[in-house]
């Protein structure tokens, strides 16, 4: 008897029971310390994309929402990063430099390995809102700052 009634409750929690979805919400965003408008110039195979940012002021380009695993994703070429040859920055319509991928070298800009290099994953901070066992909310921030601005070329 006794072990009926066990089986039973056993088999009443099993069926009770829930399966709950894990979620997630990540982005990307660039924020723009600085006084001064920034365009970014995007070359992906010979064409180019871009993002205006206005001064003070933050912009979301690429974000990862829905359900599956609740696990911070990795920034390695993901989202708008992905594929992209290089990056030229323009400030003010004024000055400018180019932020280069891993296999270009150029002394020209800022090359891959420099911790300001926009196409390089250590450039941007990683910033968890909240996390629990089944869901996960964050982004990953680059700021622009006035000493990137100080960097760019007339």
């Amino acid at each position: 008897m006794k072990k009926t009634v066990i089986f039973f409750l056993l088999a009443l929690l099993s069926t009770s029971s829930c399966i709950v979805d894990r979620y997630k919400n990540v982005h990307i965003k660039y924020i723009n310390l600085t006084n001064h408008t920034i365009k970014m110039m995007g070359y992906r195979s010979g064409m180019e994309d871009y993002i205006e940012i206005l001064p003070k002021d933050t912009t979301i380009v690429a974000e990862m929402k829905g359900m599956g695993t609740s696990e911070f994703p990795k920034l390695s070429y993901w989202g708008l990063l992905q594929g992209w040859d290089s990056v030229k920055v323009i400030y003010d319509n004024q000055k400018s430099i180019i932020h280069y991928r891993a296999d270009f070298q150029n002394q020209n800009g800022i090359p891959f390995s420099n911790n300001r290099n926009l196409l390089n994953q250590i450039s941007y901070q990683k910033i968890i809102v909240s996390q629990s066992k089944h869901s996960v909310t964050g982004y990953y921030a680059y700021s622009f700052t006035e000493e990137d601005y100080l960097e760019a070329n007339p």
